[in-house]
């Protein structure tokens, strides 16, 4: 998503630190990995995308109406 959002470098690192952490303990409460293991790498790195993305869907539409 780099250049695709129109934020800044702190609210995307924020927000990427966000996703990445709400991922994390989500992926462990539901039991998909425990500590350690590549997949909580995985997710963290797709929960960080994701709520990059519903950022800035929530910005565009805010801006748009």
């Amino acid at each position: 998503m780099p250049g695709k959002e129109n934020m800044g470098f702190i609210t995307t690192t924020l927000l990427g630190i966000v996703g990445s952490v709400a991922a994390t303990y989500a992926g462990k409460a539901i039991g998909w990995y425990e500590a350690g293991e590549g997949a909580g790498w995985i997710g963290s790195i797709v929960g960080a995308f994701v709520v990059l993305w519903i950022y800035q869907k929530l910005q565009s539409r805010s801006a748009g109406a």
